[in-house]
């Protein structure tokens, strides 16, 4: 397991930046897609951005966006090729959930790609609904209650 570190970072600074790019390297570039000016700029407060590291090094990040009425988002989960299956995003989304209970979050949504439904489903997500699609490939809507994590 990797020693791996979990902060919040702020919009529109070089860690933010770096966040940026590993999403765009894993999550858009495949697909053949860029993110808009717009898109990045919108990223502003209520969104919450998270980057993971080991060492000095941003490996991975997440966002959490509030909805409302205890609901939140969480989006854009990545991490690097290389250190996939190591530990990083869990470690990452828990700290997320975590951030998001303190916030008054209970509910947590996600839309998940078909082919990351195992790895959310092991941290607890449910599949909602049935599949659809967004950006071109197959998503599940997934959610986890935080409640029973305030039980624990």
């Amino acid at each position: 397991m990797l020693n791996v570190r979990v902060e919040e970072i702020a919009h529109l600074t070089a860690e933010w930046q770096t966040a940026v790019t590993l999403r765009q390297n894993l999550l858009r570039t495949p697909l053949g897609l860029r993110f808009s000016d717009e898109e990045l700029a919108g990223e502003h407060l209520p969104a919450r951005h998270f980057a993971a590291y080991v060492g000095g090094k941003i490996i991975g990040c997440a966002i959490l966006l509030p909805l409302g009425d205890g609901v939140g988002k969480l989006r854009q989960v990545a991490v690097e090729s290389g250190l996939q299956g190591r530990g990083v995003g869990g470690t990452l989304v828990s700290h997320v959930e975590s951030v998001a209970l303190g916030a008054g979050v209970r509910l947590l949504i996600l839309h998940a790609r078909a082919d990351a439904r195992g790895f959310y489903a092991g941290l607890g997500y449910q599949c909602w609904g049935p599949p659809f699609t967004e950006f071109g490939l197959s998503h599940l809507e997934m959610r986890k209650d935080l409640r029973p994590v305030l039980e624990s």
